[in-house]
């Protein structure tokens, strides 16, 4: 049986050409991610950004309310509101051990 280099050193080309693309193309990623990154923190600095988080607090907390008890229920539900998420968790816990 004859070993034909010729093939090997076609792989290994095309290897190193893949490699090189796929260097070059993970300096692109970095920067357009950078960007990304750079214009989202722009957006959360924005005065009308925070404005909007500050106004539909009320309206986010109550919906949150209202999926917690629909889907763990209104015991649970209390717990998490009065005594925090660590003391519900253990509710929970507690709940399907019994």
């Amino acid at each position: 049986m004859r070993f034909e280099i010729s093939p090997v050193i076609a792989a290994v080309r095309s290897a190193e050409e893949y490699a090189a693309a796929l260097e070059s193309g993970a300096e692109t990623v970095f920067v357009v991610k950078s960007d990304l990154l750079r214009r989202l923190w722009a957006l959360e600095s924005s005065f009308s950004y925070k404005l909007g988080r500050f106004l539909t607090w009320i309206p986010r907390k109550t919906a949150a309310f209202f999926r917690c008890w629909h889907t763990k229920g209104f015991k649970y539900t209390m717990v998490r509101v009065f005594r925090g998420k660590k003391r519900a968790q253990e509710y929970l816990a507690r709940r399907e051990n019994d």
